[in-house]
């Protein structure tokens, strides 16, 4: 019974403190996360180029920042071209729209709402009073929730704002910590070895191999999942002739990173716009081309995910359920984490030894 408790006690105790120091850690934990990511290459260049571990370190960083701004500065070109053409479309789409809205009010709301009036008139004059105070009362939670929510969104601006200098601090000690972490990573391993008993380092090599090749494997599933989502939609559009489709096709996949959320959040509003205007070809064509990316990811992904991380679909959708019950919408973005934390603690026996320290 002590043991449990112990384990109990120390299993709380771990996650309340990666909860109230997260906010202050978080950006060396990305930096160490880094650091293992681009270790690899910084000792290809020590070995290989023969050049100090500093300046392949340096070299190694200033090489994906060129890469990652010269993404950016060419995904922020095409979606400044995308927003002009937008600019330009979006009025005669709205006049269409405001069209649509007016002959809807002229030809089914108005005949309902005098007949709706007809049928009040003859109620009793409590009855109506009834009915106004009703009405009057549900418009008014309309007008003062948008309010609440417009003058909520305004007053956020300026911190949002605030937000930008504090970003840019992080991001520094963020490459700062990265280059001290990589220059001296294996000096810091060699240091573990020394101080971690001999037994929980290789429980602790066991546990991290498993997370390895866990995270690794689920990684490069997401990537070729979304790879070829990338691909379908971008041809697609191609075929389609839609403008801008390079664009579309990147806020495609920025969406598709989004576990069980995916590019529908970009589609369906699309498709309902299309119907709405009366595009019925458009919205045929973009509801096949959203439909074949279902099928296609629906069908290679318990392959790809099972051939990778090997965690059974059901346990992920149960995984998924939990999460946003406990953290809401952000737990879909914890899911898989969740998903691929148990599975490497059962893979890695360490359920199985954590119960045998209980039972002694």
């Amino acid at each position: 019974m002590l043991r449990c408790l112990i384990v109990i006690g120390i299993s709380f105790g771990c996650y309340f403190l990666f909860v109230y120091t997260f906010m202050y850690t978080y950006p060396f934990i990305i930096a160490i996360g880094i650091s293992i990511l681009i270790n690899p290459m910084v000792t290809v260049l020590e070995r290989k180029a023969k050049l100090p571990r500093s300046l392949a370190t340096v070299t190694v960083i200033i090489f994906i920042f060129v890469i990652l701004l010269g993404t950016v500065f060419l995904i922020i070109s095409e979606v400044v071209q995308g927003t002009l053409y937008l600019a330009d479309i979006i009025p005669t789409y709205f006049e269409t729209f405001v069209g649509i809205i007016e002959s809807f009010v002229y030809d089914k709301v108005l005949p309902l709402y005098q007949s709706i009036t007809s049928y009040i008139h003859t109620l009793q004059p409590a009855q109506q009073e009834t009915i106004v105070e009703n009405i009057q009362s549900f418009l008014g939670y309309i007008t003062t929730t948008g309010t609440a929510a417009l003058q909520s969104f305004f007053l956020n601006i300026p911190s949002l704002i605030l937000l930008l200098p504090n970003s840019l601090t992080i991001f520094i000690f963020i490459i700062l910590a990265t280059f001290f972490i990589t220059k001296d990573l294996e000096r810091l391993r060699h240091t573990g070895k020394r101080v971690i008993p001999e037994k929980l380092h290789n429980y602790y090599h066991d546990l991290a191999a498993h997370l390895k090749n866990a995270f690794g494997g689920y990684f490069k599933a997401q990537l070729i999942l979304i790879s070829i989502s990338t691909c379908i939609t971008f041809f697609g559009l191609l075929i389609l002739n839609v403008e801008h489709a390079l664009t579309i096709t990147f806020l495609a996949a920025i969406f598709d990173i989004l576990p069980f959320i995916g590019t529908g959040i970009i589609f369906i509003p699309w498709i309902l716009f299309t119907f709405v205007t009366g595009n019925y070809w458009l919205t045929i064509s973009i509801s096949i081309l959203f439909s074949l990316i279902i099928i296609v990811r629906q069908i290679l992904e318990p392959k790809i995910l099972s051939d990778s991380i090997g965690v059974n679909p059901l346990f992920g959708l149960f995984v998924v359920f939990i999460s946003i019950q406990i953290w809401g919408v952000i737990g879909i973005l914890i899911a898989p984490l969740l998903m691929i934390f148990s599975y490497v603690l059962v893979q890695s026996r360490t359920l199985s030894r954590v119960w045998e320290f209980i039972k002694g």
